[in-house]
């Protein structure tokens, strides 16, 4: 049987995906426009709002802006299916043996994983951006640029970010954003992965898998083009 806190956490995953997109849903992020409709999903699937094209003017936003951004993150359909895949592999591999197996471990892990993306998503590029003036945005290199350095530029993002003064900065944003989601997580996971080795583990797992999509998203333009479109002609 379901347990009554997973029951109240998606009614408070739904409420909140309804007062957010309300409470945001006018508001427009700066440069958003000039991105091409088929930029703004990695892969078809992955929502990707964050992303500045080559050479665009730095414009800073507002604080509300930046919830905004972590709002449609957060709160798009498509996040329920990346979910749902992230909590079928940790599934399969029997991770967190405590939740169990069968539809109800199964779910529970969905949970954990959906309470996952709402943290990082609200804490990475709402809350620490709007305190410590931070863009959360990831402002692409281009393909002026060697394809050595713009991987290595989308690489250590995660170490830099720029401020809302347009110059660049220590991502403490994605750095200790991700290490209060992790210390948060340890509330709702299993007390065997409450020590500091899988705290550990899941920290290095985020900021990494926040790397690759910050080199898919320097990429996804000419991947694009090269492969889809190019598929699409013949």
């Amino acid at each position: 049987m379901i347990a009554e806190q997973e029951r109240v956490f998606c009614l408070t995953y739904i409420r909140c995906g309804l007062f957010l997109l309300l409470m945001f849903g006018r508001v427009t992020v700066a440069q958003d426009a000039t991105l091409r409709p088929e930029e703004k999903r990695l892969f078809g699937l992955v929502p990707n709002y964050k992303s500045v094209p080559a050479n665009a003017k730095f414009e800073p936003i507002t604080a509300k802006q930046k919830f905004h951004i972590a709002a449609k993150d957060t709160f798009d359909p498509m996040v329920l299916v990346v979910t749902g895949i992230n909590a079928g592999q940790a599934h399969l591999t029997n991770q967190y043996p405590e939740l169990g197996q069968g539809v109800e471990g199964y779910f529970q892990r969905y949970v954990r994983a959906g309470a996952d993306t709402v943290l990082s998503n609200f804490v990475t590029e709402g809350l620490f951006p709007s305190v410590l003036h931070q863009d959360p945005r990831y402002f692409r290199k281009g393909n002026a640029y060697s394809t050595k350095t713009r991987l290595g530029y989308s690489l250590t993002r995660i170490f830099r970010i720029r401020g809302d003064d347009g110059k660049w900065h220590m991502n403490y944003s994605e750095l200790f954003g991700n290490a209060t989601v992790v210390s948060i997580g340890s509330l709702y996971y299993p007390e065997e992965s409450r020590h500091i080795g899988p705290m550990a583990s899941r920290f290095a797992f985020q900021v990494g898998t926040d790397a690759i999509f910050n080199v898919v998203k320097e990429f996804w333009p000419e991947m694009h083009d090269k492969f889809l479109v190019r598929h699409k002609t013949k």
